[in-house]
């Protein structure tokens, strides 16, 4: 089995796993007794390698499959490994985390108070997760609300003390929001798209239909009771109070107060619903939580790639949108934050779930989020900011909820606009979102040497019934019709089949291996057109499937690398997983209704997916050594439909001597 302690370089071991190997060891060493359990009958994995395959993904963040075929395992151990290593690492908790004693959090406070001014703040963690046995202040963000140990900003200081509590509360808590920028930075885990997966939607739907309105009758039935016997507790306080007699002289009267507490208290109360409520909390796949708030940052995420209006013909009610809004102010969409609350005070006039008081605040509450550092996330070019300050626009809470004016409006498409060009990294988000609504930005002399043309010399095999090709830009080309229909529906069809309902919550992918005949298929066919070693020992990996509903896409990357920090070269992923990958084929199985374009975000071409054609380009420039910058693509969220493509990687050690020299830099002309 594949050993990372021995196969890689130091460096290349905490590009990998984010620690050093004797970090690893240390890890190791506390870790293993508690994941030694095998997962199933019959299934052993080393407990190192489990660890080493948690913290790749915590490290990488990528799917779960993928960590997979690096140590020749399932998706399923794989999900098994993730939760196991991760329980374990809870546990320790107490044996690493240690709260600080008194004299310790006198010492903090000050050091909290020396540094922003704000009196009385610890580091130590109080409410759930610990009691605090010495007086200790949290700080927290507008989105809280405000304790007696959890202190919030003002949401709109008037009096110079307030102004003054605002500033330190505000310099105090803000070193906490680089710390989160690292943890994610660190691991990739924590930074990915949102979406719920088309089979896990399906799945929801089905239980909708016919499971859950029969647990649904039997929970009402049970409440119904319980109802009744509040409504007897009621009906008997009340013709009790209509006596004059002192109830601690009379024995009735004893026992009827007795018993009616007792009804209220006892068990007779709770335990009428909790075998209802019992099967409707337990069912299989039931959402949760946290798939509600994935469904929340999914819409949010294609409000900005698309540019979304907040009016709809689906019917949302004011808490809808509020919480929505929320979402959207905790996420840093200040401007459609100011949206949705828009829409709440729309719908709340005929609802009157909120009042204007608790309306009023969440605008406070936006507006002083939005106006801290503000020349700080203007400096940073923040996408969902105003033009000005809320201050500086001296506009009353209610304005703002009813008719901002229209200088406010300023969409993010127009901010792409007013971006200076400051090289091709820091223009990414923006050209991919620009690239997403569907613009193309070549140049004119890159286009006019662009070619459409049927391509039947490649192989013997097209000659009858050549391909059809056309040029996208230097080094990416399309194959249109490369597979048929009823190709596409077979591939469809074995590799859902494969999926099932396994981690379909928010990943849908799997492998399909040379053994199987759709991918045999597959590669031939790309080995006949491309002239390649695809189907020999290690030219290719496996073919990959994946699937993507609405809010699913990928980030700005190139194939053959992770993606590289700058700023910060320890924090790179480990490029020698897919050194390896020269050229890349992506075949897509679907049409997509709206969205799911593939973004060349240098080469400023969009590509839609039209079921049964091709991409390929090649990961490398014409070295066959540096990393081609014009290939980073990235895919754009589907915002209608449902989009499935299969990848293949076609390997540079079995292709080294197959490949054609490079033709003339189209790049470089328009560059001219």
């Amino acid at each position: 089995m594949w050993n990372p302690m021995e196969s890689l370089s130091e460096h290349q071991f905490q590009a990998r796993f984010r620690r050093s190997k004797e970090g690893f060891i240390f890890v190791a060493a506390v870790i293993v007794p508690k994941i030694i359990i095998p997962l199933k009958r019959g299934t052993q994995i080393p407990s190192f390698m489990q660890l080493f395959v948690a913290l790749k993904f915590y490290s990488a963040g990528t799917f779960q499959i993928q960590n997979g075929d690096l140590t020749n395992l399932s998706q399923g151990p794989i999900s098994k490994i993730a939760k196991r290593v991760s329980q374990a690492l809870d546990s320790l908790k107490p044996r690493f985390i240690r709260y600080p004693t008194e004299d310790e959090a006198v010492v903090i406070r000050q050091r909290f108070y020396d540094y922003g001014g704000f009196p009385g703040v610890s580091s130590r963690i109080c409410g759930q997760l610990e009691r605090a046995e010495v007086p200790t202040i949290l700080l927290g963000d507008s989105g809280y609300g405000d304790t007696g140990f959890l202190m919030t900003p003002f949401s709109h200081p008037v009096i110079l003390a307030e102004k003054r509590y605002q500033s330190a509360q505000i310099k105090t808590r803000n070193p906490i929001e680089p710390c989160n920028g690292v943890l994610k930075q660190r691991f990739n885990c924590l930074s990915s798209f949102h979406q719920i997966t088309p089979l896990y939607v399906r799945h929801l739907k089905k239980l909708e239909d016919t499971l859950i309105p029969h647990v649904i009758a039997r929970y009402t039935k049970a409440l119904e009771d319980q109802l009744a016997l509040i409504r007897e507790y009621v009906q008997d306080y009340e013709d009790h109070q209509k006596s004059l007699n002192p109830v601690e002289g009379n024995p009735l009267d004893i026992y009827r107060l007795v018993r009616r507490l007792a009804l209220l208290t006892g068990p007779d109360l709770t335990k009428l619903s909790k075998y209802a409520l019992d099967e409707l909390t337990t069912i299989a796949g039931l959402v949760n939580i946290e798939d509600k708030n994935e469904a929340v940052l999914s819409l949010l995420h294609l409000q900005y790639t698309y540019s979304l209006s907040v009016h709809t013909g689906v019917t949302l009610t004011a808490a809808h949108s509020m919480e929505i809004a929320q979402s959207a102010l905790h996420g840093g969409y200040y401007s459609f934050a100011l949206e949705w609350l828009q829409v709440t005070n729309k719908s709340n006039k005929r609802e009157q779930r909120f009042t204007d008081f608790e309306l009023l605040e969440a605008t406070n509450a936006l507006m002083v989020e939005h106006d801290t550092n503000y020349e700080v996330k203007r400096a940073q070019r923040h996408m969902f900011i105003y033009p000005q300050t809320f201050k500086a626009w001296n506009m009353s809470l209610q304005e703002l909820l009813t008719m901002p004016p229209p200088s406010m409006a300023l969409g993010q498409s127009e901010l792409i606009k007013t971006i200076p060009d400051t090289g091709a990294a820091k223009r990414e988000p923006y050209n991919t979102i620009a690239l997403c609504q569907g613009n193309n930005f070549q140049g004119n002399a890159v286009r006019s040497k662009l070619r459409c043309y049927l391509d039947h010399d490649a192989n013997s095999y097209f000659l009858i019934q050549p391909v059809r090709v056309e040029e996208l830009g230097e080094g990416l080309t399309i194959f249109h019709s490369f597979l048929t229909n009823s190709q596409v529906d077979e591939i469809n069809r074995v590799a859902f089949n494969k999926i099932g309902l396994a981690a379909t919550r928010r990943e849908a992918s799997t492998v399909l291996k040379n053994s199987e005949p759709v991918a045999w298929g597959l590669k031939r066919r790309a080995e006949l057109l491309l002239g390649l070693n695809i189907l020999g020992v290690n030219a290719s990996e496996s073919v990959r499937f994946s699937l993507y509903s609405t809010g699913g896409g990928l980030r700005a990357h190139n194939d053959a690398a992770g993606h590289y920090d700058e700023n910060d070269p320890d924090l790179a992923w480990d490029k020698t997983n897919y050194v390896d990958r020269l050229k890349t084929m992506l075949i897509y199985l679907s049409d997509i209704d709206v969205g799911g374009i593939t973004a060349f975000t240098n080469l400023g071409v969009a590509v839609r997916p039209t079921k049964g054609s091709a991409l390929f380009w090649s990961n490398y420039a014409s070295n066959a050594e540096d990393l081609d910058p014009l290939i980073t693509h990235a895919g754009c969220p589907v915002l209608l439909g449902i989009k499935s493509y299969a990848t293949l990687w076609i390997t540079k050690s079995a292709n080294m001597l197959m490949k054609k020299c490079p033709r003339k830099s189209l790049h470089s002309e328009q560059n001219r």
